[in-house]
């Protein structure tokens, strides 16, 4: 996918979160933005860092925010404390927000007991809780910090007047034919992208016609499409099967007769 296709999925993928029950911070959403990215504007970097790049540009674009940082590192001596992902100023309102991004993926497991505990990372490697448990912790507290007063007084900012907001972008993923009606709404529901499956599961008949692709990560919140280079069956599942073996779980792009395009992780565990 292009710089401009990806930069589009980053800006139309919504907030995990509608309400403040969860987090108590109020959510930072993107509208849909018409900015023109060039293949040759943005250098190859991982999805995270990539889409770091695509809030500045969209800030960047707008008229009603100005960045005043990005990733402000807080050091205690030498030693690294964290980073304020970003300070933007509000100009329609004179006022500071700090806005941390989440840009995350989790696949629902309804096997575990409470409800909030069933969005875990593909690989298992992460969850919902325990990034909520960060954010809540560390992150968003940081901006409390001593040391943090003392870089933010360089702007002119005293802690105590800026707001905090999370931009919190992410997919997600269901079990394969799962009732959507059966999760509770603790999460935002428009979130839900498409369905993960294990790799046995794809010789059911619905899938037989079916051609694959596996995407880069930087391509993960985009749409697939038939301009997508596709393979067949056989050949992704001998691929599927060594990055099992590494426990991971790749995300897969799915195109049934040309009109199609389904999203999928097919998950080792």
């Amino acid at each position: 996918m292009t710089n401009q296709e990806q930069y589009q999925a980053f800006c139309q993928t919504p907030s995990l979160f509608v309400n403040q029950e969860i987090t108590a911070y109020p959510s930072f959403s993107t509208n849909i933005s018409d900015t023109e990215i060039s293949d040759s504007e943005l250098q190859y970097s991982p999805f995270g860092k990539r889409m770091e790049q695509f809030l500045v540009i969209y800030f960047e674009q707008s008229d009603r925010y100005e960045v005043i940082a990005h990733g402000l590192q807080i050091n205690k001596e030498k030693i690294t404390l964290g980073e304020l992902d970003f300070l933007v100023r509000n100009t329609s309102e004179n006022s500071i927000t700090h806005i941390e991004l989440v840009t995350k993926f989790y696949v629902y497991d309804p096997t575990e007991k409470e409800e909030i505990n069933r969005w875990i990372g593909p690989n298992k490697k992460d969850s919902l809780v325990q990034k909520l448990d960060k954010l809540q912790k560390k992150q968003l507290p940081l901006l409390f910090n001593p040391y943090t007063k003392v870089e933010l007084q360089k702007f002119g900012i005293e802690p105590k007047t800026v707001e905090q907001q999370l931009c919190f972008k992410a997919q997600l993923y269901i079990p394969y034919q799962f009732e959507t009606k059966l999760i509770e709404p603790i999460v935002n529901i428009d979130c839900i992208t498409g369905f993960w499956i294990r790799l046995e599961q794809l010789h059911r008949p619905e899938f037989q016609d079916a051609k694959f692709n596996i995407p880069i990560k930087n391509d993960w919140y985009c749409r697939p499409n038939k301009e997508t280079e596709w393979e067949e069956l056989s050949s992704l599942s001998t691929k599927i099967d060594e990055l099992h073996k590494m426990k991971k779980s790749p995300l897969v792009w799915i195109n049934k007769r040309g009109s199609i395009f389904e999203k999928c992780f097919i998950v080792w565990w």
